[in-house]
């Protein structure tokens, strides 16, 4: 049963964080365009291992066209690719151009009329310029830097850049779940938990009671607060977190449940063909890994072991056999609907980014959440496992959320990125998941922190449905952390500050997150239980405040409104829109009797 926003009238004092972004904001055919701030990248200090060769992308400024409509334009008998613009076809010749590709027209040739097209969107991607991005391969045996420079140098260029190698985030360390695990304290039995196996013992990143794990003893509570934040919510289906990643395991025992209708789509050869992977399989299965069926792992949105019941993961699968379309599927993905974008990969070189992808993260974040889950969209990043203080692209850019990791017992990963630039930091040594052939490995890496962010997100969304911004969204996020810089955790003053604002803190985000709508959190566990023909034992657990509840019922079909702020209710009122109050106060049972028989009654707490 959802649970009801009723209780409200709460007074709200908020740290303030304060975020500093330029942003560039304009309307074009009546769509808003909306970008971050691009940094300079100095060519001539850019690796050469940095890029692939014999490609560039550029893109043409607003009013200039090339002579064909079609996709791809190919090299001529001159034996260049020839585009119908003198000064351009002079580079064209000079760098040996074989061929422009209008890489974002991939997105429709998506056969029309399916879950997967996006065609619809066709005018709202050209406000954003993403019909002028042309990706030019030339001779592989060309100085890249050098055409760079040719070709942003002419007059109808907006830019030019290279093609940047991107990578993976890999795990930085794989176990065997066959490990030694030995069991901490036991949880609090009053607390909801979930029924999975592997729940109790190797989840420790939901749940830390001092277990044992890979050999490093834990210090209990360094977690992400899982047990209390499932008391205020468990997810949702109607919202969706789209993993660019590896392809998701679908048919996964304890992923297949939450997996969005379509499953998602394959960029690197744009089909709908998804081939699961084990890093995929592993971040997907820490945000939405179905939770109390009885097997395996729990996730964090992962619902109540009930159909219908937790948030959904949408493969976006840009690592394969090869890799790419990482910014066709920031643009797929909002085009969806997803609220939530799940990213743990990055650049091979720190300091470089392609605008591009920048671009397309900004379109995400403008044009997310159309499933109803947030205004606009968030992206997660995890910040790389070079244990390095750079400016490791995505991740460092301002319009990202960038996820450092955590051991067990609350020191920062050897193998974690850090720096000024990172928001937050979460559990990432030795994590418990899904792997991508029907079992489940231990992985660490920031990789494995930052779905642990992505899915306290889609719990915040589940349980604000709609009402929040991704800038509230990442206000939360940053406000509710514990203190990871204060013993006895990270003790080491090299990183005061690069850690974000602390560890991630699920339960403190869901109750902010009442607080920042205006309500309080609700009584969880509710049930009614039958016990003759005439009477229905109901059951509730209260809030961590231990606020009165109202308990209001109809006859089944019949509407069960909501009470009016500010007004006192007593047994036999109805309520607006329906339904009737019969129990207010902080008990946490009531005895509904002199029932009708064969009668289906409906209840709301």
């Amino acid at each position: 049963m959802r649970k009801m926003k009723w209780i409200i009238v709460i007074t709200m004092f908020l740290l303030g964080v304060s975020y500093s972004m330029n942003y560039e904001t304009t309307v074009v055919n009546g769509y808003k365009v909306v970008k971050g701030e691009r940094a300079f990248i100095d060519l001539s200090k850019v690796p050469a291992d940095s890029y692939e060769p014999g490609k560039l992308t550029i893109k043409l400024k607003e009013g200039f066209s090339l002579n064909s409509e079609e996709r791809f334009i190919k090299s001529s008998t001159k034996g260049f690719a020839e585009v119908g613009i003198a000064s351009i076809d002079n580079v064209n010749k000079s760098v040996q151009a074989q061929q422009f590709d209008r890489k974002f027209y991939s997105l429709y040739e998506i056969p029309a009329g399916t879950i997967h097209s996006v065609a619809k969107f066709t005018d709202r991607h050209s406000a954003w310029g993403f019909d002028r991005v042309y990706e030019i391969t030339f001779d592989t045996n060309q100085d890249v830097i050098a055409a760079v420079k040719q070709y942003a140098s002419q007059e109808g260029v907006e830019y030019a850049e290279p093609v940047y190698k991107k990578k993976l985030h890999a795990p930085v360390d794989v176990k065997d779940v066959t490990q030694e695990i030995i069991g901490g304290t036991t949880a609090d039995g009053s607390k909801w938990a979930p029924n999975d196996p592997n729940y109790a013992t190797l989840q420790w990143h939901y749940n830390n009671t001092a277990q044992t794990i890979g050999g490093v003893v834990g210090v209990a509570g360094v977690d992400v607060r899982a047990v209390e934040a499932w008391d205020i919510e468990k997810g949702n289906p109607l919202f969706v977190t789209a993993v660019i990643d590896q392809g998701i395991d679908y048919d996964h025992p304890d992923i297949a449940g939450n997996m969005w209708s379509g499953r998602g789509w394959n960029f690197t050869d744009n089909t709908a063909t998804i081939n699961p992977g084990d890093h995929g399989s592993h971040t997907s299965g820490n945000i939405s890994g179905v939770s109390n069926n009885g097997i395996g792992i729990a996730g964090l949105a992962g619902g109540d072991g009930m159909a219908g019941t937790g948030s959904k993961v949408m493969s976006c699968q840009v690592f394969d056999d090869t890799s790419g379309g990482f910014d066709l599927a920031f643009i797929w993905a909002a085009d969806q609907g997803a609220s939530i974008g799940q990213n743990s990969w990055g650049y091979t070189s720190a300091g470089v980014f392609e605008q591009t992808v920048l671009d397309a993260i900004d379109y995400f974040s403008a044009n997310g959440g159309q499933d109803g889950g947030l205004e606009g969209g968030i992206v997660m990043f995890s910040a790389g496992n070079d244990g390095t203080d750079d400016d490791w692209y995505p991740a460092y850019y301002d319009g990202v959320m960038a996820v450092a990791s955590h051991d067990n017992k609350g020191k920062k990963s050897s193998f974690s990125n850090y720096g000024t630039w990172v928001e937050i930091i979460a559990p990432g040594t030795n994590v418990y998941s899904c792997n991508g052939t029907g079992g489940y490995m231990v992985m660490s890496g920031t990789s494995m922190a930052c779905p642990h962010v992505s899915g306290a997100a889609a719990m915040i969304v589940a349980n604000s449905e709609g009402v929040l911004t991704a800038a509230d969204m990442k206000y939360i996020l940053s406000t509710s952390v514990w203190n990871i810089y204060a013993a006895p955790y990270e003790t080491n003053t090299l990183y005061i500050g690069k850690l974000g604002t602390g560890a991630l803190d699920a339960s403190a985000a869901l109750v902010l997150t009442q607080e920042y709508l205006g309500g309080v959190p609700t009584a969880d566990n509710f049930a009614a239980a039958g016990t003759s023909t005439t009477q229905n034992n109901l059951s509730w657990s209260l809030n961590e405040f231990n606020d009165n509840v109202l308990v209001a019922w109809a006859l089944d079909g019949g509407t069960i409104g909501d009470p009016v702020d500010q007004t006192v209710y007593s047994a036999g009122n109805t309520l607006p829109g329906g339904g009737t109050v019969i129990y207010y106060g902080n008990l946490t049972s009531y005895n509904h009797t002199g029932l009708t028989p064969q009668t289906t009654y409906d209840y709301k707490i």
